[in-house]
C-alpha cells in the first residue's frame, strides 16, 4: 500500500508567514524593552527633581541666613559685640595698579 502525502514545503505563504509571526515576535519585544527604559528614565526624573527640591529649599534657608546676616542692625550689633567704633572720618587708601 502507497501513502501519498503532499509536499508540505509547496506551500508559498508558509515562509511569509513564519517571518511575520518573528518579526511580530521581536517588535513586541522591542516595545517591551523600549518601555522599561522608559520607566527607568521616568524614575531617574522624578528622583532628580526631588534631589533639586532639596537644594532648593536648602539654598532658600541659606539665602535668608544671608540675608539676616547683612541686616543693618544685625551689622551693628555684631560690631558692638566685637569692641568695634566707628571712625567719623575715615581716610581711604586706593591702590593704584
Amino acid at each position: 500500500m502507497t501513502i501519498i502525502q503532499p509536499n508540505q514545503n509547496k506551500n508559498p505563504f508558509r515562509k511569509l508567514n513564519i517571518f511575520l509571526i518573528v518579526a511580530l515576535f521581536v517588535c513586541v519585544g522591542v516595545s517591551v524593552g523600549l518601555c522599561s527604559m522608559a520607566e527607568g528614565f521616568r524614575y531617574e526624573a522624578k528622583k532628580l527633581e526631588k534631589e533639586i527640591d532639596g537644594a532648593q529649599l536648602v539654598n532658600a534657608e541659606l539665602k535668608g541666613k544671608i540675608m539676616t546676616a547683612v541686616d543693618a542692625e544685625n551689622l551693628d550689633l555684631m560690631a558692638l559685640e566685637k569692641g568695634l567704633i566707628e571712625d567719623k572720618n575715615p581716610q581711604w587708601v586706593f591702590a593704584l595698579y
